[in-house]
């Protein structure tokens, strides 16, 4: 038996499985089989597809490229990230069948960096393309960040690993089912021969004493057959009912029982398929002449045996049914192999619960039967616990997974009928809705989700509080294919995320128009530094116990050729999601360069400028080295230079922050803590870091006149006595500035002073300000 994969699995569930992995992760996918033969794909590139593989030269790239991830894969890697001639990033992983390499499992034909855009205008013209089309194909290729590739690597493999075991299983039972099936035929065989002569003995009773002596040898032929195989032997005798079964029978029913009828053969019938089984014998003797049928048996001790029983009809000369005779073969074995095989495949190992397989396939069947029925609705809860991300950082994965299940525990005891919950993964979990009245009765059983996993959750004495998100969406009448709605449920979620989190959120257009133009924001926000859309501008800080220009904050503005300005509040969360952050974070450092240098020159008198670098940037495992290369390319000393973090950048990870803050202090840079009292900043943390000064958040100077002012105070003296250098922003009236100076903050910054200037107008503002 070949190893295809096209022999052993689904074709339609691995192309329905390629489906869902594309539409979560939007990388086109794909299974080749080592003949190259496509077993199923999905989402394949247009660059690729339509340009590449139909052009000579640039096809026998990707050819190349395809031989050596093969010879890769053959070698025995787990896997193989590619880079082609025409610029294309594919990752491969192995399909083993049997431990046999068959397959490779593709994710691919995109970018890990914004491409060369010169480069491919150079292909379009060599190769005759269509260049407007061909280079709109490069502009829409996906680009994948470092930190998502090693993500995909290590989600195809698992995917790979998956489906390797089960093809294997699969290959395993066929060869053991074709062995079994040849051996069991030559019996059959041998038995209906013995059939056939036995009738003809009975017909001749001229001959009567000869075709005894070959009926006694028949018989024990018979028997020897029926003592030899593990399979039970049957045969019925259609006129009279007179039902005979070899002794294994009673192995099968767990004791001797002696069945001389089909009748009370049938009372052992399992009560599901008794109707069937009855129904489809008959009908096998009205007309055909081979029957095969698997139904349950229940046995004198209560059990439940599958059996495969298979016979064939003899006819007289008119075609009248004499007998019928075969075999019942046992195969509860692997039945139960089968069931555990598939329990394995939609089962969550860690609560029990069915996984996101099962969920797919459910609501699939769910749709499908409620699709074009009046009233009849079907939602969707994709559920998120806000931050366990720290449980796991903080105490560890195996007190993590405990909380999960208790978790897990918790929601199933809220399940009512017409729900089924399911866990996705990682700490996100589905529940499905059927048969509710309205949208309000989701609403509601939301609302109390919530309330009751935030009731603390006791672990060794100690009270964990976990609050979660909740993204709704519902497809009426079935209409809304289950990816659809997956996704619509996703975007409630992470508008439930953004608005504070320990909420629910249900689907609606409007949340469908953000997130459009959202995906429009980050589109354009790609191709913004290339195009040289961003700008920076300058907030003066003054000190205001000496009342002189202290040194700048460089704030970054986007000059959008469509929608004019754009502030950081409306493009930053997007770039961190992105992953374009970490290049944003890059220009600004370099420009910052540029104009410190540029300022020291004109005579600028400054202590420093400063801008803010984002969490995921700062905790970068390349951001050290990058940052280096550009020191040391432009042969600049950063000591004009202050870097601000939040503290959410510490908390998430308090160990690197302090590493690669202690490595920027080396290097000459200042550190200075963003947004202080907003967050979890603690003693302890202020001790461990190498922070220079403090920012007091906003926050509290907006309410300075209303607020407890002992906050302010506690902040500035307990900067002073850790030797901090205190920040007040956002001072916007003479109130503000007016107590701040009198409690002895070292600097402020705000409209009050002054708003953002641009880079020519710092010379003058500091001319005026002296």
């Amino acid at each position: 038996m070949r190893k295809k994969l096209k022999n052993l699995l689904n074709i339609n569930r691995l192309q329905d499985l390629i489906d869902h992995i594309y539409a979560s992760s939007d990388i086109p996918t794909g299974i080749i089989e080592r003949n190259g033969d496509v077993v199923a794909s999905s989402g394949l590139n247009k660059l690729c597809e339509q340009y590449h593989k139909n052009n000579e030269i640039t096809n026998g790239f990707c050819q190349e490229c395809f031989m050596d991830i093969e010879r890769n894969l053959e070698s025995g890697s787990k896997f193989h990230l590619s880079k082609c001639k025409n610029g294309m990033i594919d990752i491969s992983v192995p399909i083993l069948i049997d431990g046999s390499y068959v397959a490779t499992l593709f994710q691919g034909q995109f970018f890990d960096k914004e491409p060369d855009i010169s480069k491919y205008n150079d292909i379009s013209d060599t190769y005759d393309f269509s260049k407007e089309e061909y280079l709109e194909a490069v502009k829409n290729t996906e680009i994948c960040c470092e930190e998502k590739i090693q993500t995909v690597i290590d989600f195809l493999i698992g995917i790979s690993q998956f489906i390797s075991d089960v093809a294997s299983s699969k290959y395993e039972l066929e060869v053991r089912n074709l062995e079994l099936l040849r051996k069991n035929e030559e019996l059959e065989d041998t038995f209906f021969d013995l059939i056939s002569v036995e009738d003809e003995l009975k017909e001749r009773l001229e001959e009567l004493k000869e075709k005894s002596r070959k009926l006694e040898e028949m018989s024990d032929r018979y028997r020897l057959i029926s003592e030899g195989t593990h399979d039970v032997i049957w045969d019925i005798n259609i006129a009279n009912n007179d039902l005979f079964v070899s002794d294994k029978m009673s192995n099968i029913l767990d004791g001797d029982v002696e069945l001389s009828s089909y009748k009370e053969f049938s009372n052992f019938l399992h009560h599901d398929d008794k109707e069937k089984v009855i129904s489809k014998f008959r009908d096998r003797i009205k007309s055909g002449q081979y029957y095969e049928d698997e139904f349950r048996l229940v046995t004198k001790k209560g059990d439940v045996k599958h059996l495969l029983c298979r016979g064939k009809v003899l006819r007289d000369e008119d075609n009248k049914p004499i007998k019928m005779a075969g075999s019942i073969k046992n195969i509860t074995e692997k039945r139960l192999y089968e069931e555990k095989i598939e329990e394995l495949a939609y089962t969550d190992m860690l609560t029990g619960l069915k996984n996101r397989n099962k969920c797919t396939l459910d609501i699939d069947k769910n749709l499908n039967e409620v699709r074009g029925k009046l009233k009849k609705n079907l939602s969707v809860m994709y559920i998120d616990i806000d931050d366990f991300k720290n449980v796991n950082d903080i105490y560890g994965h195996p007190l993590g997974d405990y909380i999960l299940k208790k978790v897990s525990k918790r929601l199933e005891k809220l399940m009512d009928e017409g729900m089924e919950l399911y866990r996705f993964g990682g700490d996100e979990f589905l529940i499905r809705m059927t048969d509710y009245e309205d949208i309000d009765s989701v609403r509601k059983k939301a609302s109390e989700i919530l309330d009751k996993i935030s009731k603390p959750f006791r672990v060794n004495k100690k009270e964990f509080f976990l609050t979660l998100s909740i993204g709704i969406a519902e497809s009426k009448n079935g209409k809304t294919k289950f990816h659809k709605m997956l996704k619509k449920a996703d975007m409630a979620l992470n508008k439930a995320k953004e608005e504070g989190k320990n909420k629910f959120r249900i689907f609606t257009n409007k949340l469908q128009e953000e997130s459009f133009t959202n995906i429009s924001i980050e589109s354009d926000l790609k191709k913004a530094i290339s195009n040289d859309e961003l700008f920076l501008v300058f907030q003066p800080k003054i000190n205001i116990k000496d009342n002189y220009v202290d040194g700048f904050e460089a704030l970054i503005r986007w000059k959008h050729p469509e929608k004019g300005i754009v502030y950081p509040g409306e493009f930053i969360d997007i770039a961190e999601k992105s992953g374009t952050i970490k290049l944003i974070d890059e220009w600004v450092f370099k420009n910052i360069i540029i104009k410190t240098n540029e300022l020291e020159k004109s005579g600028v008198s400054f202590d420093s400028i400063s801008f803010n670098v984002s969490p995921s940037t700062l905790l970068h495992y390349s951001t050290i080295e990058n940052i280096k290369a550009i020191l040391k390319e432009n042969n600049f000393k950063p000591n004009k230079i202050k870097i601000e973090i939040t503290e959410n950048a510490m908390i998430d990870s308090i160990n690197n922050a302090k590493d690669i803050l202690n490595v920027l202090k080396e290097l000459g840079f200042a550190i200075s803590l963003d947004d202080f009292g907003k967050g979890y900043s603690s003693l302890n943390y202020l001790k461990m870091l190498p922070i220079d000064e403090l920012k007091i958040d906003k926050a509290f100077i907006d309410d300075i006149d209303y607020s407890d002012k002992d906050i302010i105070d506690l902040i500035i003296n307990l900067g002073h006595r850790m030797g901090l250098k205190i920040i007040a922003e956002g001072v916007e009236n003479y109130s503000q500035y007016k107590y701040l100076k009198d409690n002895k903050c070292d600097v402020i910054q705000g409209y009050y002073l002054a708003k953002p200037l641009e880079f020519d107008e710092i010379n003058l503002f500091c001319e005026v300000f002296h």
